[in-house]
C-alpha cells in the first residue's frame, strides 16, 4: 500500500474530527443567522452580531479552539456576504469580527481545556477514592482477621464478644462462649518445625467451624488459643459446645496429626455470669481445670469435658 494512502488512512480520526467539527459549527451559525433574523424584527438596533459571538464560544467551549476558528470563519463570511456596507467598510467590519472572534475562541477554548482538566481530576478523584475505599476494606479485613486461618482475631471477639454481652445481659439472647487452647502445637513445632505447626493449626480452625452450627463463631487470638461466641447455647445444652471441640480434634488427628488435642472451658451468659469479666473468668477457669484433667490417666478420653462446663 502506497505510503501517502497509509498515512491518510491512520489520519482519519483526526479528519473525521474536523469534519464533525465544521459540521457543529456550521450548524450552530446558521442558527445564530435565524436567531438574529428573527430578533431583527422585534428589535432592529439590536448588537448585530451577538448571536454569531454566541455560536463561536460555544462551538470553541465544545469543541476546542478548531471549533471557534471554523465558526469564526463561517459567521465571518455570513457577516460579510449579508452586509449592506461599502467593499471597505465591509472588509473593516469583517477584520474587527474576526479579532472579536478570536478572543472569543481563545476565552472559550481556554475554559474549554480548563474544563477537560478538571473531568481528568475528577476521574482520577474517583479512582484514587475507589483505591482508597479498597485499601481500607483490606485494612479493615486484616484488622480484625487472623491472617493463618481466616478467623476472627482478638480484636473481633473482644467487638463482638461486647455487643453479644449487651443484648444477653438485656434480656434478648443468651449466649456461651468458649475458651479453647489446642494441644500437642508445641511438640509439633518443636519437633517437625513451625511449618507443620501452622498446618496443624489451620487445619484445627477448620475442623472446629465445620462442627459448629452456622451461626457459632470462631476466633483464634494468637498460638494455639482459640474462642467461640455461640449465640442461644444455654447451660442446658452447653456440652453441645464441648462434644463439637472434641469432635472438630478428633478430625483433626484424624487427618494427619495424632499428638493433636484441645482443652475447653464454657460458659454461659446470662446464666452463670452478668459481667463480660465474669464470664471470660469462669471459662478461663475451666478451660485449666480440663487441662489438668486431660493431663491425668483416665480410660475415658471425653471425660474431662464435663468440668468444663458442670
Amino acid at each position: 500500500m502506497n505510503r501517502r494512502v497509509r498515512a491518510f488512512l491512520q489520519g482519519g480520526g483526526r479528519v473525521r474530527w474536523h469534519l464533525v467539527t465544521l459540521l457543529i459549527a456550521s450548524a450552530l451559525v446558521l442558527l445564530a443567522y435565524v436567531a438574529r433574523e428573527g430578533l431583527y424584527q422585534f428589535a432592529p438596533g439590536s448588537a448585530p452580531f451577538m448571536m454569531f459571538f454566541a455560536s463561536i464560544a460555544a462551538s470553541a467551549y465544545a469543541r476546542s479552539a478548531w471549533g471557534g476558528v471554523y465558526s469564526t470563519l463561517l459567521s465571518g463570511l455570513v457577516v460579510l456576504l449579508t452586509s449592506t456596507q461599502g467593499q471597505a467598510q465591509s472588509e473593516l467590519t469583517f477584520a474587527l469580527f474576526a479579532l472579536q472572534g478570536g478572543i472569543i475562541t481563545a476565552f472559550a477554548a481556554r475554559m474549554h481545556g480548563l474544563n477537560q482538566r478538571l473531568r481528568s481530576s475528577l476521574r482520577e478523584v474517583r479512582s484514587m477514592n475507589e483505591a482508597l475505599g479498597d485499601l481500607q476494606a483490606e485494612l479493615s479485613i486484616a484488622a480484625f482477621s487472623d491472617p493463618l486461618t481466616r478467623l476472627g482475631n482478638r480484636r473481633a471477639f473482644d467487638e463482638d464478644f461486647h455487643g453479644t454481652c449487651q443484648a444477653a445481659l438485656s434480656g434478648q439472647h443468651p449466649f456461651s462462649v468458649a475458651l479453647i487452647d489446642l494441644d500437642g502445637l508445641k511438640q509439633i513445632n518443636d519437633a517437625e518445625g513451625h511449618l507443620r505447626g501452622d498446618a496443624l493449626i489451620k487445619t484445627f480452625a477448620a475442623c472446629l467451624q465445620s462442627a459448629l452450627p452456622a451461626d457459632a463463631r470462631v476466633y483464634r487470638f494468637g498460638g494455639d488459643e482459640f474462642a467461640i461466641i455461640w449465640p442461644g447455647l444455654t447451660t442446658a445444652n452447653a456440652r453441645l459446645a464441648t462434644e463439637s471441640v472434641a469432635q472438630a480434634a478428633r478430625f483433626t488427628r484424624d487427618l494427619g496429626f495424632p499428638a493433636a488435642g484441645a482443652s475447653v472451658g464454657v460458659a454461659c451468659i446470662p446464666d452463670e455470669a452478668r459481667a463480660e469479666s465474669d464470664a471470660l473468668r469462669l471459662s478461663d477457669s475451666r478451660l485449666y481445670q480440663h487441662k489438668r484433667g486431660r493431663r491425668t490417666p483416665e480410660p475415658d478420653r471425653d471425660a474431662f469435658l464435663r468440668p468444663a462446663h458442670a
